[in-house]
C-alpha cells in the first residue's frame, strides 16, 4: 500500500509525497492522478512549496526540488551529506529551507550550496519544524520540543509516561 507523508499546491497543481510511490501528482486540481518521479530516486517524507514557488520533498535519500510544478525533481544535496535523511521541511522568515534530519536541524545557504547545522545541543531526530515570524524555529523530537532564539537553543522534555490510548 502506498501511504501519503505530505500535500502540497501550486495553482492547480497538486503533488502528494508518498512512501510507497514517490511523488503522485494533479495537473487538474486532484481529478487525474499520475506518477512524477523523474529524478526523484528515494522514498517521501514531507513536501513543501517554497516562496520560489518550487516543491520541495524530504526523502530517506536528501532533499529534492522541483521547479516545474513536480514533474522533474533534482537532489539538493551531495552523497557525503548530513541531511540524509530528510524527515521535515519548512522555510524560515527569510525564506531559507530549514531540514529536520535524523542528524538535526540544518538551513541550506544558497550562495554557498551547503547545508549549516543548526543543532539542537546532541543532534537528536528531528521530526517536525516550524518557523516563527521574527526568526524563531521550534522543532519536535523524540523526548519534546526545541526552540531556537538567536544562536540559543531551549528544551521543553516532555515528563511522565505517554497518555495515548
Amino acid at each position: 500500500t502506498t501511504t501519503v507523508h505530505g500535500i502540497a499546491a501550486l495553482g492547480s497543481t497538486v503533488v502528494a509525497g508518498t512512501y510507497g510511490r514517490g511523488v503522485i501528482r494533479s495537473g487538474d486540481r486532484g481529478t487525474q492522478w499520475s506518477t512524477s518521479n523523474d529524478g526523484l530516486h528515494s522514498a517521501i517524507q514531507d513536501i513543501k512549496v517554497g516562496p520560489d514557488q518550487g516543491i520541495y520533498a524530504a526523502t530517506l535519500g536528501g532533499v529534492y526540488a522541483s521547479h516545474d510544478r513536480g514533474i522533474s525533481w533534482e537532489l539538493l544535496d551531495d552523497l557525503d551529506s548530513p541531511v540524509r535523511p530528510a524527515q521535515s521541511l519548512a522555510f524560515d522568515a527569510q525564506g531559507r529551507l530549514l531540514d529536520g534530519t535524523l542528524n538535526g536541524l540544518f538551513r541550506l545557504d544558497r550562495t554557498l550550496d551547503i547545508w549549516d547545522s543548526l543543532g539542537p545541543p546532541g543532534s537528536p531526530p528531528i521530526r517536525d519544524v516550524l518557523p516563527g515570524p521574527d526568526g524563531e524555529i521550534f522543532v519536535g523530537y523524540h523526548a519534546g520540543v526545541y526552540h531556537l532564539r538567536g544562536s540559543n537553543w531551549t528544551s521543553y522534555p516532555l515528563i511522565g509516561p505517554d497518555q495515548a490510548p
